[in-house]
């Protein structure tokens, strides 16, 4: 079984039968944050938007929105979460 990210009343889940799942999930993952002072802080479409135009993922990212500017990338594999952090951006 996989983990799972669920967003549950404002707050992010995550959901697995053991630490090791939710550790890959985890390491597969990246927190990305909107600098204070920002006035008008992109939603989560405009997000998506831009990932998608940035990043050009063939296989997608789920993105999650974690409250206090931050949001929540999820990619398929720890190698393209490590890529896009290199600013190897496909």
């Amino acid at each position: 079984n996989a983990a799972v990210v669920q967003e549950k009343r404002g707050a992010i889940c995550i959901s697995g039968e053991s630490n090791h799942t939710q550790n890959e999930l985890l390491s597969r993952s990246i927190v990305g944050s909107i600098p204070e002072g920002i006035i008008d802080i992109p939603t989560l479409s405009e997000i998506r938007h831009w990932t998608s135009n940035s990043w050009k993922q063939e296989h997608g990212v789920n993105i999650y929105e974690m409250g206090q500017n931050r949001f929540l990338f999820e990619f398929s594999s720890k190698i393209t979460a490590e890529h896009v952090l290199k600013g190897e951006w496909f």
